[in-house]
């Protein structure tokens, strides 16, 4: 069948060449009129009719018209609907120049080429059945070869794609996770956009991706530890949770030595301090701990040196006898007592030697490196004519103050003398001694000192309470340490209650009595260290503190020793504990010795926190304030080579007045006044707080460089805690928790306000 149709238009193009070229041989140069590519088979053809063979005899002459005669013809688009094919690219852009034609059934017809808006035009009878069809274009492929007119549709788009030299781009794929599928890598053409490979799906793995969500705690002996809580980063599911790893517990090292703390072998925490080498005096030689032996250094300034006559059998009996029971012969080198010799016991006055027919040793003194041309007499620990020491009874205890101010750093001899009444010495011990100089040497870094002193307040009885561990329990104290040594009666001795073997960093609970109390030095340490004091000098707290005890008798330097019965004459001070201010100079140097060499020492400010005691009498409260001035110049005379260079600044402390229940003080407004009298300043709080108080200045104070703090607002500790917590005091005599706070900041501001007058002048 299509070859009989392709054979049939065949004959029909013959013969339209045919009649086109009889047309140019009879018509010259007259250019032909276009014909249809394809036409019906049945289309009426124009050919000129047979001429006759026979010519005629004669041509009529014919006028041919310069321009034809149009012959009236038909409409051949009469009839037909336009139609339009639009060829556009992949990008919507029209494409020129495409061969396009029209189809019904297998048959094309008019071939026609896209304009510049990519446009063919055909003129066909309406008909649905029609198709559009481009013939493949140069540098294009199809992307679809044809379409139909539909629906009454008259223009239809076909769009081809432009060939392309493809340019590979790695599509990146996507890992499969544990509840996601991935994607495989893909390939497209960065140019065309042509998927060249096409991604391939990945299946979900079903296995998490492990992540530390909250880290773990190392476990420690003396702390629990906590595992690593483990998740998955992806979905977000909690793969293993923390578990507490229970502490494991110290591993005691070996037990402590004089040098040495006991330690956990495990984490290396000190468990037990060193025990510090122990000596009956601060001058012995021999650790009565561990043996060991040492040299016997002492800071140039004034230093202590006690002995005792503890002999038994020894009595002084009154020179009119005739007898004397004993004398002093020499001093035993460990401990430094004096020792009788039983030769002597029970021998006339005539075989008392060098020392003629004296009863009476009315002084003691000394002389340094040999010079007994030089005795300095001290007047402390007279023994008087009727002083008696019999069997059990403890004997006559004495200090002798010796001066090393003016004496070069080095090693000196100091011989001690009994000095009788007529004049005539006896030399009664010797005591070598190297002098080292702690202040002078510019180059070293300063190490500050301050000093704290007094009774019970200053040893510190005031309990822990909640809003103080609140504040304090994991607040640290850079670059401060302590020293100190909380005395009370025992028996006929002093002893230790609480105290430590050398400086140890300063932390909240240490420094006070045992059992959770705590002194002034939580409040002044909190002080300077908040206001930077600190930052670049490393502080060191001395404190030596007695409960009970009295200024007068107790407290006063040696050399006032032996005006007690003036200054008391109803014997209302005990005679308990006469060498306190000694132990306390000792003390000071003992606690030098244990600064690090690397430092200069210097003493900034002395602390006093006393008065309660003295307060009983009326009598002995009158003379307060003589005997304050006498211990703090004392003091300052005594330390001068390691006075700052603003000197050492004295802080006091008003007793509590207000008459509360249970105050027993009796007499406070009058020591209160002999502080106030001695002091330059006073700072008066007002209220429960250090910020709304104000300062008031005295012209004329007894004592310069001098800070009083009144404390008659302070509130007094109570038995079941604090105030705070609504118990019921029974101690009025003790600070409670936050006034003893308050009291020490106030002391603090105290000590930085004096050294900003100082400067300023």
């Amino acid at each position: 069948m299509k070859l009989k149709k392709y054979f049939g238009v065949l004959l029909v193009a013959v013969m339209l060449i045919s009649c086109m070229l009889l047309a140019v041989a009879c018509n010259g140069d007259e250019t032909p009129t276009e014909q249809p590519t394809t036409a019906p088979t049945d289309a009426p053809t124009n050919a000129p009719t047979e001429e006759p063979t026979q010519e005629p005899t004669e041509a009529p002459t014919i006028e041919i018209p310069t321009t034809p005669t149009e012959a009236p013809t038909a409409d051949p688009d009469e009839g037909k609907v336009e139609y339009e094919v639009v060829v556009k690219d992949t990008d919507g852009n029209p494409v020129e120049g495409v061969r396009v034609v029209v189809c019904k059934d297998e048959t094309c017809f008019n071939p026609v080429l896209t304009d510049a808006n990519g446009v063919a035009t055909f003129k066909l009878e309406e008909y649905n059945g029609y198709k559009g069809k481009v013939s493949k274009a140069e540098g294009y492929e199809f992307s679809e070869e044809y379409t139909y007119f539909e629906n009454g549709a008259t223009r239809i788009t076909i769009t081809i794609t432009a060939i392309c030299d493809h340019v590979e781009e790695t599509v990146a794929g996507t890992p499969a996770t544990c509840v996601d599928t991935g994607l495989t890598d893909g390939v497209i053409c960065s140019v065309c956009g042509e998927i060249l490979t096409a991604q391939q799906e990945i299946p979900a793995t079903g296995v998490h991706t492990e992540v530390v969500v909250k880290e773990g705690t190392e476990v420690s002996c003396k702390y629990d530890g906590l595992t690593d809580e483990i998740g998955c980063s992806v979905c977000g599911a909690t793969l293993s949770e923390q578990v507490t790893i229970p502490a494991t517990g110290h591993t005691p090292g070996a037990e402590p030595t004089c040098t040495d703390a006991q330690k956990c072998v495990d984490c290396n925490e000190t468990l037990a301090p060193k025990l510090g080498h122990k000596y009956e005096t601060v001058y012995s030689t021999d650790c009565t701990v561990c043996g060991e032996k040492r040299d016997i250094p002492a800071l140039s300034g004034s230093i202590y040196k006690n002995f005792s006559i503890g002999s038994a059998n020894m009595t002084f009996e009154n020179p009119d006898t005739g007898y004397v029971g004993a004398v002093i012969d020499s001093v035993d080198a460990s401990t430094g007592s004096v020792v009788i010799s039983d030769l002597y016991v029970g021998l006339p006055i005539s075989l008392m030697g060098s020392c003629g027919f004296d009863t009476v040793i009315s002084k003691f003194g000394y002389y340094v490196d040999g010079d007994t041309a030089n005795i300095v007499e001290s007047t402390a620990g007279r023994l008087d004519a009727g002083d008696k020491q019999t069997v059990g009874n403890k004997g006559k205890s004495f200090d002798i103050k010796v001066n090393t101010t003016a004496l070069s750093t080095g090693e000196h001899k100091i011989t001690f003398v009994a000095i009788f009444g007529s004049g005539i010495c006896v030399d009664i011990a010797e005591w070598t001694v190297e002098l080292i100089d702690r202040s002078s040497d510019p180059s070293k870094p300063t190490a500050n000192v301050i000093i704290i002193a007094g009774q019970s307040n200053a040893q510190g009885c005031t309990p822990f309470t909640d809003s103080v561990n609140a504040r304090y329990a994991n607040k640290t104290f850079d670059n401060v340490y302590i020293h100190y040594n909380n005395i009370a009666p025992a028996s006929d001795v002093w002893q230790t209650v609480s105290g430590n073997n050398s400086f140890e960093p300063f932390r909240y609970g240490i420094g006070g009595i045992p059992n959770a109390y705590f002194g002034p030095e939580l409040g002044i340490i909190d002080y300077l260290t908040e206001n930077g004091y600190t930052d670049d000098e490393p502080l060191y707290v001395i404190k030596i503190a007695a409960g009970g005890t009295y200024l007068n008798g107790q407290w006063l330097p040696t050399e006032f020793t032996n005006i007690k019965d003036i200054l008391d004459p109803y014997g209302l001070v005990s005679d308990m504990g006469d060498y306190l201010y000694n132990q306390m100079i000792e003390y000071v140097y003992e606690s030098f010795l244990m600064i690090p060499e690397e430092y200069n020492i210097e003493i900034q400010s002395f602390f006093w926190v006393q008065g309660e005691s003295d307060s009983l009498h009326e009598i002995v409260a009158q003379s307060y304030g003589k005997y304050e001035q006498m211990l703090v110049n004392s003091l300052r005379e005594d330390l001068s080579r390691y006075a700052s260079e603003d000197g050492i600044s004295f802080v006091n402390y008003a007793i509590q007045e207000a008459a509360e229940a249970g105050n027993t003080w009796g007499n406070p407004e009058i020591t209160n006044q002999a502080k106030k009298d001695n002091c330059g300043y006073w700072y008066d709080p007002k209220e429960l707080n250090e910020t709304s108080g104000e300062i008031i200045v005295n012209e004329d104070p007894a004592l310069e460089n001098s800070y009083l703090v009144i404390g008659d607002i302070m509130r007094s500790k109570v038995t079941a805690g604090d105030i705070e917590n609504g118990a019921v005091s029974t101690d009025w005599g003790h600070l409670c928790g936050d006034d003893m706070v308050l009291l020490g900041r106030l002391m603090g501001a105290g000590m930085l306000y004096l050294k900003d007058i100082n400067n300023a002048e």
